[in-house]
C-alpha cells in the first residue's frame, strides 16, 4: 500500500460543464505516490501548517491516470456547503492541498467481465482506469452503462468515444434523463432489471458501481436479489 502523501497544487485548468458541474486539474507542487485507477484523494483549499490538524478538506475520485503523477484531474458537482465554496472561489493559479492517495475501489476483477455502473460525477473512477487502458486491449470484456441527467452533465465522453472504436472488448450504453433526441442516447434513469437482462447471458462477472448514495443501493440490492454473491460487487461508497 502507497504512503499518503500531503502535497501543495496548483489549479491549472478550470472547465465548466454547467454552472454546478466543473472538471479542476491540478498540477503537484511536491513528488507524489502513485496511485491506482479508482483511488482518491482529499482537497482543501486551505493553507495546511504541518504542526497542525490537516484542513477540512472533502474526498474525491482521481479522474484521470497519469503513472508519473504530473497532473491530477477531480470533477465535482455542488451538493453542499463546501462545495458551493469551491464552486464560487476556485480559480485558475490558485493553491490548493491534496493528501493522497485512498480506497481499495480498484479494479481487480476475479472474472472475465467487469461491469461499470456509473451514475453522475461517479464516472470518474471508471474514466482513471479507462485512461489507463486507452492505448491496449485489456484481458477482460468490459460494459459501460452510465447515466446522467442532460447531455452536458455527461462528461469524459471524448476518451469513452475513442476506447469504444478501438478496443472491440468494450461496448458502452448511454442514458440522458432528459433525452435530447440524439439517438446515441438512451432515455431514461439506469435500471436495474434491464442492465442484468442484458447480461444474463455473459456468465459470472464483476460489478462497479460508482454514483450517488441512494443509487448505490438501489443496484447493489438489485444485483444481491439477481442471486449475485457479494464478493463479485464492488461500490465506491466514499460519498
Amino acid at each position: 500500500m502507497s504512503v499518503v502523501v500531503k502535497s501543495p497544487c496548483v489549479v491549472t485548468y478550470l472547465k465548466r460543464y454547467t454552472e454546478t458541474l466543473t472538471m479542476v486539474e491540478l498540477q503537484p507542487l511536491k513528488r507524489l505516490p502513485k496511485y491506482k485507477p479508482g483511488q482518491f484523494l482529499h482537497l482543501t483549499l486551505d493553507y495546511y501548517d504541518p504542526a497542525k490538524n490537516w484542513p477540512e478538506s472533502r474526498v474525491f475520485s482521481i479522474a484521470n491516470y497519469d503513472p508519473e503523477v504530473k497532473t491530477l484531474r477531480i470533477i465535482y458537482s455542488v451538493k453542499g456547503k463546501y462545495t458551493k465554496l469551491m464552486n464560487d472561489n476556485l480559480k485558475e493559479n490558485q493553491e490548493v492541498w491534496v493528501k493522497m492517495p485512498y480506497g481499495d475501489f480498484i479494479f481487480n476483477s476475479i472474472t472475465d467481465n467487469m461491469i461499470f455502473i456509473a451514475g453522475g460525477t461517479g464516472i470518474t473512477p471508471f474514466l482513471s482506469y479507462l485512461e489507463s487502458i486507452k492505448y491496449k486491449i485489456p484481458d477482460k470484456n468490459i460494459w459501460l452503462f452510465y447515466g446522467a441527467k442532460e447531455k452536458n452533465c455527461m462528461v469524459g465522453e471524448e476518451l469513452i468515444d475513442d476506447i469504444v472504436l478501438v478496443n472491440p472488448r468494450f461496448k458502452v450504453k448511454k442514458y440522458l434523463e432528459y433525452k435530447s433526441g440524439n439517438e446515441r442516447y438512451e432515455k431514461g434513469k439506469l435500471e436495474a432489471d434491464k442492465i442484468l437482462e442484458e447480461l444474463q447471458s455473459i456468465g459470472e462477472a464483476d460489478f462497479y458501481i460508482s454514483g450517488p448514495p441512494e443509487m448505490i443501493q438501489y443496484f447493489k440490492q438489485s444485483i444481491i436479489d439477481a442471486g449475485i454473491k457479494q464478493e463479485f460487487i464492488h461500490i465506491d461508497a466514499w460519498e
